[in-house]
Formats: structure tokens, sequence, C-alpha cells
């Protein structure tokens, strides 16, 4: 073998070696940057205020955490009024805490046999159940667990809930052009019931999703200009969202995050399905580079008459087929996140009225898997690329 022989092998060589360093730097630098903005990276090991409720009736003084923690650092309640102790107010065993004898946490009476129009609205099978409005539950009944853990991943939960192109208002925030960002959709994405988003609020005031992911999008992009328009209205449907889309073209959005369908159980899919691409269709008419984001809604309480689940698996698998056809758009399922939550929690935990809107933890977890699928398009760009 002669050295132009050798000296090629180990130009090959430094070649391989380069391309294999710069890849670990690039997955380390896309762990870093998701780690910077919200909890859903692979590697995060400590889950942040983690939701709980503590019932009677429903796995009586007994609640289950996402993971099983190595440590707990916090037990408090959602408004930061009072901490608990271990082994004073609860013990740990596994990845459920059960309270002591003694135990200061606050109780729920989750049933009731009679209705009440102010808590007990909505019946399941074994009786009414409790569902206030506001901040109520976060106030009296919501508790929070910090913990660290080892074994499971929080990233884990999002897998399969989100698809997207390469979005155009990615590369726009890239280049620090000026984005206008809009979401449009029903009281979840007003921020019903996040302790920080209605006209009463409680403590730590944090914001419903919306303002979560806009919040995101700055840390990422901080030489953007960005501004935030949120026209969602508590209640509403597709075919209110369609008669009201003027307003939102008015806003000419780069982005526009189409978030309905907790409220469209009476009607069809396909009136649902034609209801959004026709929101779409009508703001690209104006501007044909509006990126979009389609938010299938998490999952109500699966016991009662307003779940639907059938119906909705419907309105989700239609999203994601437009999503194919659609270019410059992307979609999200937080329901699937939301199911996979409530397999191993009550779902109770996870809901601000424990029907059909979401706590605190719950828009944390709307935000993460929001941006998850605005960034996915570009990762896998770059991916493909390199």
């Amino acid at each position: 073998m002669d050295m132009r022989e050798m000296t090629g092998i180990k130009a090959t060589h430094i070649a391989i070696i380069v391309m294999y360093a710069t890849a670990m730097l690039h997955a380390e630098e896309i762990g870093k940057e998701m780690k910077r903005n919200l909890q859903s990276v692979e590697d995060v090991k400590v889950m942040r205020d983690e939701s709980v409720v503590f019932c009677k009736d429903l796995q009586p003084h007994a609640a289950n955490l996402l993971f099983a923690p190595t440590k707990i650092i916090t037990v408090q309640r959602a408004n930061r009024s009072q901490v608990y102790k271990e082994g004073v107010d609860f013990i740990l065993k596994g990845r459920t805490l059960t309270l002591t004898k003694g135990s200061r946490i606050p109780v729920l009476k989750y049933f009731s046999e009679a209705r009440d129009d102010n808590v007990y609205r909505f019946k399941e099978p074994d009786g009414f159940i409790y569902s206030p409005g506001g901040v109520t539950k976060h106030n009296d009944y919501d508790i929070e667990v910090t913990y660290e853990y080892q074994n499971g991943n929080y990233a884990d939960l999002f897998r399969g809930c989100a698809r997207s192109d390469a979005l155009t208002v990615c590369k726009k925030l890239a280049a620090s052009k000026p984005v206008t960002i809009c979401f449009f959709g029903d009281s979840i994405t007003v921020g019903a019931q996040a302790s920080g988003a209605l006209p009463v609020k409680a403590k730590p005031q944090r914001d419903g999703y919306p303002r979560l992911v806009f919040n995101a999008l700055q840390k990422k992009y901080p030489d953007a200009d960005m501004k935030y328009f949120n026209k969602a209205v508590g209640g509403k449907e597709t075919t209110w969202g369609l008669s009201n889309m003027p307003a939102i073209v008015d806003t000419n959005p780069d982005l526009l995050v189409l978030a309905f369908g907790m409220n469209d159980g009476s009607k069809s899919s396909k009136a649902y399905l034609q209801n959004t691409r026709e929101m779409v269709a009508t703001v690209r008419k104006k501007n044909p580079d509006v990126s979009i984001l389609l938010v299938a809604e998490f999952s109500p309480n699966p016991n009662l008459g307003l779940a639907k689940y059938t119906l909705r698996k419907e309105n989700r698998d239609g999203l994601f087929a437009m999503q194919k056809e659609l270019k410059n758009c992307a979609v999200v399922d937080v329901g699937v996140v939301s199911r996979a939550m409530v397999e191993r929690k009550k779902f109770c935990d996870l809901s601000g009225n424990n029907v059909n809107h979401p706590n605190d933890f719950l828009h944390q977890v709307y935000a993460d898997a929001a941006f998850r699928a605005l960034v996915l398009g570009e990762r896998q760009k770059r991916a493909t690329s390199n």
C-alpha cells in the first residue's frame, strides 16, 4: 500500500470522526434547547409541579404520580399556601402517595348522591361529581409534587402525538423577522382553568397553554419580533369559529393555532373537519404562507356522556389526514398524552373542573405538546440534511 492510499484512508477516517462528532453535538444541542424551554426533553429526570388530588371515595386517601420518585423535593398546595412533609402528612411507596392518619393535606369528596348546581353538576355512574368553575379546585384540593426520578421518561408520553412540516413561521423566527401568532379556539385556549388565565386568579398565576407556547418560542428565538393574539372564546365550536374568521384574518397571522373540538360533540366528524378545512382556506386566501397548527383536544372525563371518544378519534384521525394534504402545517393530539397519563393517574389529578378543562399541570402538558409539534418539522429537516 503506497502513501497516497494510506493518506486517503486516513482522510476518510477523519471525515467519519468529524461527521460523528458533529452529529453528537447536534443531538446534544437539541436536548439543551428543549430543556431550556419546557419539560419535554428526553433526559429530564425532575418532574416539576405534577398535580394530584386526594379523595375520600376515589382511590381513597391516595394518589399516583407518573413516575416513582427517587427523591421528593416538594409537596405543596397548588396555590402555595401550605407545604407538606414526608412521614408527617404522607408516605411514599413506589409512585403512590398515601396520607398519614394526621395528615394536613385536604381530602375531596368526589361523589355526591345529590345534584348541586354550584359544584356537583355532572353525573357519573357512581354519583354526581365535584366539578367547580374558576380556581376553586385549584385553591381547595389540587396538590403539586416536584420530585426526582430515574425510571421512565416524561418525553415518552408524547411519542406519536405530533406530526409537522418544516414550518415557514419557524424560518421567519430563525431569521429574526416580525411574526404574528394567533390562537383561536374554545375555553381551553382562553386558558380555563389555569391559575392565572381567568379574571379570578390564584397563586402561582400560571398562564394557559397559548401564552406558555408563545413564551417558549420567545426563548428559542430571542431576537425575533413576535406579536401575540388570542381570539378564543369559551363554549364555542367550529361552526362559530368559521363564521368569525374575519377577526382572525384581520390579525394577519404568520402562525394560526386552531384548537376547537371539545364542544363539537353534537356534530358529525365530517362537519367538524369541513369547518376546520374552511377556516384554514379562509385565512390562507389572504396569506397563502400562513403556517397552521391543528390541535386535537385532550380527552375529557371518560365517564361522562360528553366524552364521545369514538367521535373524537374520528376527529383527530381526520386532522392528521388533513395535515398530510396541507403544506406548511403541523398537527398535535393532546389526547394521546392525556390518555397515557390517565392510565397512571386519576383523571381528576389533571383537570381543573373534573370534566373538560385542564389544570395548571395539564396546561403545561398542552404547551409541551404544541411546542413539540411546532419545532418537530424543522428538527427533522436538519437531521435529514445532516
